[in-house]
């Protein structure tokens, strides 16, 4: 089973994709630029607040920069999740 993520629609515009209800993890992962790729799961795995700047190739073939800082925190029900922010 594929692990999918729910994006902001902003999020969506600024990847270059049409927006929907969830996006597949590894949809979203191939679009960051290889060179970037290990720096980024670094980071992901992590989730200690670190901010990252990496490619990100759209669907037209366009490059953009994108920073990102991620972090984990648990609901009350001690439920995780995992905040990612992007901005160019």
């Amino acid at each position: 089973m594929a692990t999918r993520r729910w994006w902001s629609p902003g999020l969506y515009e600024i990847a270059g994709l049409t927006p929907r209800a969830m996006i597949s993890t590894a949809e979203a992962r191939m679009r960051i630029h290889p060179d970037d790729h290990v720096a980024w799961l670094d980071a992901r795995q992590a989730l200690d607040g670190r901010e990252i700047v990496y490619r990100w190739t759209r669907p037209s073939g366009e490059v953009r920069w994108l920073r990102s800082r991620m972090s984990s925190t648990a609901t009350a029900a001690k439920c995780p999740w995992h905040l990612v922010w992007c901005r160019m």
